[in-house]
């Protein structure tokens, strides 16, 4: 059945109805809450189409949905090398400083948290210092707690410790 309905979520996804697409976008966050479902929606290609909605989206709505869903899939290895490869992590650092929202702060820091155990993200979090940092200046503890999570894997990297000292 997801396999079956994610070809058309997608295509809502991308509908100039906000209501639209980020219902599309909440109802593929919530099926990426299932695990189970992770190699289904990585072979219908959820990691690509997220990494592109959010970079091009600039809906708040459709973002903070694009965000959990993107948040909620990379809890698994196979899409977060996906994720990765498509250049997903430079939207999802963008959207810090261009959406200013906490929930797609929290749904960002939660995801750079996750993805930051996988040696290949640490470049764009490296280049996404800024973004880092302001997601650790928040008053939340949990995106503060996310962000600093992330730089400390980052840092444990030994080929970017020195390019963070130098920043």
């Amino acid at each position: 059945v997801v396999d079956a309905c994610c070809s058309e979520l997608f295509i809502l996804l991308t509908s100039k109805d906000i209501k639209t697409a980020a219902s599309s976008a909440g109802a593929l966050a919530n099926t990426a809450e299932e695990t189970d479902l992770h190699g289904t929606l990585k072979d219908a290609g959820a990691p690509v189409v997220l990494s592109h909605i959010v970079l091009q989206n600039a809906s708040v709505n459709v973002i903070r949905e694009a965000t959990r869903a993107t948040s909620n899939i990379l809890s698994t290895k196979s899409c977060q090398d996906e994720y990765i490869q498509c250049g997903g992590l430079f939207g999802l650092i963008n959207v810090v400083s261009t959406m200013m929202d906490k929930q797609c702060n929290h749904h960002v820091a939660h995801a750079l948290n996750i993805i930051s155990f996988n040696a290949k993200s640490h470049s764009f979090i490296t280049d996404g210092l800024i973004a880092v940092h302001l997601l650790m200046q928040s008053n939340d503890i949990v995106i503060s707690s996310n962000a600093a999570t992330s730089l400390r894997n980052t840092c444990a990297n030994g080929k970017y410790t020195n390019k963070l000292l130098k920043q």
